[in-house]
């Protein structure tokens, strides 16, 4: 007896929001697919159609309409900033929605989308991104430590690798590095890759680093990602200051790996970086794969603006089973 594998023929949307890619799909033509299982498959970049996720636009009993979000590793996310503005086109293109201004039900609860610019060249969304949280059960990570100020040491030779970072919560957990040094010496008490408060005992400073031509998200923004702090892991964000409206953000994603945008972790540093005093309220990050605008309210409600570009469109065969088939 041969067997034949059967293939589903799905429709699809190839999105990107400023290089953060995703493939969106309609529920009804997914039937009870396991969303993990199809993230894995779709969004590889050889032998998928490549992405950094997939979202999935269903009804809503609270909100205008539904966004799941599934990452690359088949791991679901509450949420994407980059990815809401991308299914927002989406959801309007279709017209799921028809509107150009509405609410998306999302794991981290409703948000408003606004679609402000709409011609052929260029297609911007405005989305209100809610309240950053900076309790550490929300975030979550180790309550014993102060998220807005602590240091995460590795080793790195004969010396130690001290990250100063802050967390919070953007929807998701988020983790700013704010300096990278270079010192002499032996860990302290804690083990590699845990927390430990920064002070001004300990190894002697051998050197500051530059981690966006050091290249150091993508060789350390998985280590961060797993610390041992992060009980859920997290997103990691290398925030550099450029002026007092600009910031330069790389990201290591959670789930997808570097990014070439995370609106979520772009919200997350103007926020964190205004908080400390080093920008102002109305701020333009600088990623990878363009920029966005934060907007950042008295009560701390936080807005962002950004693309949203569509990529392609189709079908993808999906394969479901294998089934049996007689000589």
């Amino acid at each position: 007896m041969k067997r034949k594998v059967t293939r589903m023929e799905l429709r699809f949307s190839k999105y990107h929001g400023a290089g953060n890619d995703f493939i969106l799909f309609r529920q009804e033509d997914l039937l009870d697919l396991p969303l993990a299982v199809l993230a894995r498959a779709v969004c590889h970049r050889h032998y998928g159609i490549g992405a950094d996720g997939i979202m999935v636009a269903s009804p809503s009993q609270v909100a205008d309409i539904k966004m799941t979000i599934i990452n690359a590793d088949g791991s679901l996310a509450e949420m994407c900033g980059n990815g809401i503005r991308c299914f927002s086109r989406y959801v309007h293109e279709e017209g799921l929605i028809e509107k150009t201004t509405f609410s998306v039900e999302t794991d981290a609860g409703i948000l408003a989308a606004d679609i402000v610019k709409v011609d052929r060249a260029e297609y911007a969304v405005r989305i209100s991104m809610g309240k950053p949280n900076d309790d550490p059960q929300a975030i979550p990570m180790d309550p014993t430590v102060d998220p807005w100020n602590y240091a995460i040491e590795l080793m790195e030779g004969e010396g130690v690798l001290a990250f100063t970072c802050s967390s919070l919560r953007m929807g998701v957990p988020h983790t700013m590095v704010w300096d990278v040094r270079y010192m002499d010496g032996e860990l302290g008490a804690e083990a590699e890759g845990q927390n430990v408060e920064p002070s001004e005992e300990g190894p002697e400073l051998k050197v500051s680093l530059d981690f966006m031509q050091e290249d150091l998200p993508q060789q350390f923004g998985m280590i961060i990602e797993h610390a041992g702090i992060f009980p859920h892991r997290t997103n990691v964000n290398f925030v550099k200051v450029l002026s007092d409206d600009r910031l330069q953000v790389n990201t290591w994603e959670r789930g997808a790996g570097e990014t070439l945008a995370c609106g979520t972790g772009a919200c997350a540093s103007a926020f964190a970086a205004q908080i400390k005093g080093l920008v102002g309220r109305d701020v333009v990050v600088e990623v990878p794969g363009g920029s966005l605008r934060i907007e950042i309210q008295e009560d701390h409600e936080i807005f962002m603006t950004g693309p949203a570009a569509l990529v392609s469109k189709g079908n993808f065969y999906f394969p479901a089973k294998e089934a049996p088939q007689s000589v």
